[in-house]
């Protein structure tokens, strides 16, 4: 059986505009993270099959690389955390769902808040800060933390305060399912992402009677002062947090 030279072969043509194809994709890789951006690049038009075997599916492209680490990382952690639960009884490892991902919160404050490289100067140390703040709960020791930092830094600037408060209060609001709180012309905004529904009245109640509730939205006065209008919103979080236990807003 000989070759047919002058004959058309689908086979070879898309094997060829697969070759172009991947060929485009280096052209745009010229800064010093090209390797891993031509290896992700491959990934994403080869897919990444069967990760531990030879196999290469290219159904990667359906869902996209990213959400595929994420369901990787998840269904690995989870593995690992129901192992773990089954010796002490432990499960708060599992990361989050990526089909079901937690609530994020925007919280608009106008007010500067960060680690300055003066105050702690090992970046590695101010990024594990960073972290530990965005990990924690409304109900964890943020007194503690505060403390912990003044012993081993010294006295807390003003950005450092500012980022201990805010942390504070996204962490209430993913609590309260909070889609943002926002503080603007001397009134706080915080809007829900679910509508407020029959719990308007008892609300109302709860909170002053100049705050105007609206179906998924609050709006309230407050005091032009820094120190007052930060404990202001955080005695608002907190009745919502005491009114939520009853009513589920």
């Amino acid at each position: 059986c000989t070759p047919d030279f002058f004959g058309y072969n689908k086979n070879l043509e898309l094997q060829y505009r697969g070759r172009i194809r991947e060929l485009k994709s280096l052209k745009p890789v010229r800064d010093g993270d090209s390797d891993l951006k031509v290896a992700m690049k491959d990934l994403e038009i080869r897919g990444a099959g069967n990760v531990l075997g030879s196999e290469q599916s290219g159904h990667i492209q359906a869902i996209g690389f990213d959400l595929y680490n994420k369901l990787l990382a998840y269904a690995v952690d989870d593995l690992k955390s129901t192992t773990n639960t089954e010796n002490d009884n432990n499960n708060s490892n599992i990361k989050e769902d990526p089909l079901n991902p937690a609530v994020k919160t925007m919280v608009q404050l106008d007010i500067s808040s960060n680690i300055p490289s003066e105050y702690i100067y090992d970046i590695a140390q101010r990024i594990d800060i960073y972290q530990r703040l965005s990990k924690m709960k409304y109900t964890d020791d943020w007194a503690g933390i505060r403390d912990e930092l003044s012993d081993r830094f010294g006295e807390l600037p003003g950005p450092v305060k500012n980022l201990l408060y805010i942390n504070r209060v996204v962490s209430i609001a993913k609590e309260l399912n909070l889609k943002s709180i926002v503080r603007k012309e001397k009134k706080f905004f915080l809007t829900f992402i679910y509508d407020i529904g029959g719990a308007k009245k008892a609300l109302q109640k709860c909170l002053t009677d100049s705050a105007l509730i609206g179906s998924n939205r609050l709006t309230i006065n407050s005091s032009e002062d820094n120190s007052s209008w930060k404990k202001e919103l955080l005695d608002i979080l907190i009745k919502l947090i005491d009114f939520n236990k009853k009513f589920h807003i």
